[in-house]
């Protein structure tokens, strides 16, 4: 009887280390998730909302549209025309050679287009700028970039606006001309904290600005 007594108080001994051992792990696993919880919701709400919020929305460059020049008559001197552009990243892309014999089996680019891409690559991709490969796309190839675009992550075709003179020649050192704003520009403008990132912005997504005549002081409007 006396070792029946002492199995059975084993048993019990026994069942009761386990269960004890199961209920510490149990709560611990709950004190874990809890804390889990109370870090994901309160402490670090903000940051994973912004990073949500990131996810699901996407930034365009939007050119700016300049203003027409237009004389006392109401005659149109300088407009803008919309192309269609294909751009690369440079930065994002390692081999530029056979980036291009990629991107040329599906659209099909000139031999100076390969050159001035080559020639502009090393100073774009530095300075993170963005870098045109093939100007004014018809509807064609852009339907056929589209189709394939998955296979190109560092090229996009994005809408971009172009300067043209429509008055007589004569008046052209008035008008002036406008360009892709340089390093130089961009170093000689004074930017806020609030401005500074929508100006690194700009300078790396082809903002152009007045560079003489009448074009000059439209920048200021």
């Amino acid at each position: 009887m006396k070792n029946d007594f002492q199995e059975r108080q084993l048993e019990i001994n026994t069942f009761t280390q386990r269960s004890l051992f199961i209920t510490i792990i149990l709560f611990l696993v709950i004190v874990i998730f809890l804390y889990r919880v109370f870090y994901l919701q309160i402490l670090e709400h903000d940051e994973f909302d912004e990073a949500a919020f990131e996810n699901k929305t996407y930034t365009v460059p939007v050119q700016p549209l300049r203003g027409r020049i237009i004389d006392r008559n109401g005659i149109v001197l300088t407009d803008n025309i919309a192309t269609f552009d294909l751009i690369t990243n440079p930065s994002e892309i390692n081999d530029p050679i056979v980036f291009l014999n990629d991107i040329n089996k599906l659209i099909n680019l000139s031999e100076s287009e390969k050159t001035n891409f080559l020639n502009s690559f090393d100073d774009r991709a530095f300075f993170n700028k963005e870098l045109i490969l093939k100007s004014n796309l018809n509807e064609k190839d852009i339907a056929k970039f589209e189709v394939q675009s998955f296979r190109f992550p560092n090229v996009f075709v994005g809408k971009r606006f172009r300067r043209i003179a429509l008055g007589n020649d004569s008046f052209a050192h008035v008008l002036g001309y406008a360009g892709v704003l340089t390093d130089t520009s961009f170093i000689s403008k004074k930017f806020n904290r609030n401005s500074w990132n929508d100006a690194l912005y700009s300078y790396a997504n082809g903002l152009i600005e007045g560079k003489s005549g009448l074009e000059k002081p439209l920048m200021m409007f």
